[in-house]
């Protein structure tokens, strides 16, 4: 049997978090990596309380990871000041990121 492949969503999701890490993004767009990001988060919980052998314990180690890396790059983006509304979206979406664990 060949290996799992990860979801489209899931190397769609890898690859925008890379192309934003090489260049500075604009807030729109670290906005709409918390939104997919959240939505894969929310399909993979299902998952786990359902006991789907699709979710492995690791996974939520890789959330974890990606919404770190999310949230610093929301933070460098802060120490270069935008414009306000970029400014408050990106603060809203660092306290998005902040309430997961809450």
């Amino acid at each position: 049997m060949s290996a799992r492949r990860p979801a489209n969503s899931v190397t769609i999701l890898q690859r925008r978090l890379a192309q934003a890490e090489s260049s500075p993004p604009e807030a729109i767009e670290l906005a709409s990596i918390h939104d997919e990001l959240s939505r894969v988060e929310r399909k993979w919980l299902i998952q786990f309380n359902q006991g789907s052998e699709r979710r492995k314990p690791e996974d939520r180690e890789k959330l974890d990871a990606w919404f770190g890396r999310l949230q610093r790059l929301i933070e460098a983006s802060l120490r270069a000041p935008p414009d306000e509304p970029s400014s408050a979206l990106l603060r809203a979406t660092l306290s998005k990121i902040a309430a997961r664990h809450a």
